[in-house]
């Protein structure tokens, strides 16, 4: 199973990142999944006020940012905690560092369901990530800001 890593840099320009399953690349699915993996990646970058230094899709890798980002507010030791379901029901998660607190609803720890980020993030990751178990479909349920000690 292949596997996308997207590392992202705080403004103390530490690394910290979001790794998600993706279906395994093939030279028959590799134009569509280069297009799914674009507009998963946009997505991550508009939830995130890191600076993306590094994209990873298994043996391709993509060296982006040479620097730290440059919002002070990006911090790797928060992020955004990314929960979803396997088609047959299986949790699936995966953490976004340095997040957009912007994003927040109003007086709550969770993404704003109703903004274009939050259905940007939702639809691209829908359409490229697959769970661990038999590379299943996922469907995305929230986004929750959390603190996690480096």
């Amino acid at each position: 199973m292949a596997k996308m890593n997207l590392a992202i840099v705080d403004y103390d320009d530490e690394l910290s990142s979001t790794s998600v399953f993706v279906p395994n690349l093939s030279a028959g699915n590799f134009a569509a999944q280069g297009a799914l993996a674009d507009a998963f990646q946009a997505a991550v970058e508009a939830v995130s006020i890191g600076e993306l230094r590094k994209v990873s899709i298994s043996a391709i890798e993509t060296k982006i940012g040479a620097g730290p980002a440059a919002d002070e507010n990006a911090q790797r030791e928060l992020k955004w905690l990314v929960r979803g379901v396997s088609n047959t029901g299986f949790p699936v998660s995966f953490e976004i560092p340095c997040p957009d607190k912007s994003l927040l609803v109003v007086n709550g720890g969770e993404m704003d369901k109703t903004t274009a980020e939050w259905i940007a993030l939702k639809a691209a990751a829908e359409a490229y990530i697959v769970s661990n178990r038999l590379t299943e479909t996922v469907t995305l349920v929230e986004a929750v800001l959390v603190g996690r000690n480096i």
